[in-house]
């Protein structure tokens, strides 16, 4: 739960509640540039939080039918936000090579996306970055 809603006391575990650690591996294998340069992770940090951002959406019912948990939105920000960033530092050195620079890989930012979700995940051609 968040904003006014959120509350600790509900947060918090019974006396006979057991916590439960849990620990989840995920790897990301989509292939990156061939280079990496100061401010990348400027531009990972930017998509994860571009993703949040989305998620938090989702999760008000923006957009979606609900059936992804809220509790998974943070780990697919950032397995997205990964996947989008290393697709642009892909694509950034196939164009300037050894010459790479992390402003390279704004532009493109939007192809990745459509790359690693399709072109129509956001209303097709209208919806082109």
């Amino acid at each position: 739960t968040t904003g006014e809603a959120a509350s600790l006391e509900a947060s918090k575990l019974g006396e006979g509640d057991e916590r439960q650690r849990v620990r989840e591996v995920v790897e990301v294998d989509v292939e990156g540039g061939l280079k990496r340069c100061g401010g990348q992770g400027d531009v990972l940090s930017g998509t994860v939080g571009a993703m949040l951002a989305w998620g938090k959406c989702y999760e008000d019912g923006a957009f979606g039918d609900g059936s992804i948990p809220a509790s998974r939105l943070p780990l697919l920000a950032a397995v997205g936000g990964s996947m989008v960033t290393r697709t642009s530092s892909r694509m950034a050195f196939q164009l300037q090579g050894r010459g790479l620079v992390t402003q390279d890989m704004l532009p493109q930012l939007g192809k990745s996306f459509s790359e690693v979700f399709g072109e129509d995940m956001w209303a097709g051609d209208k919806g082109k970055l």
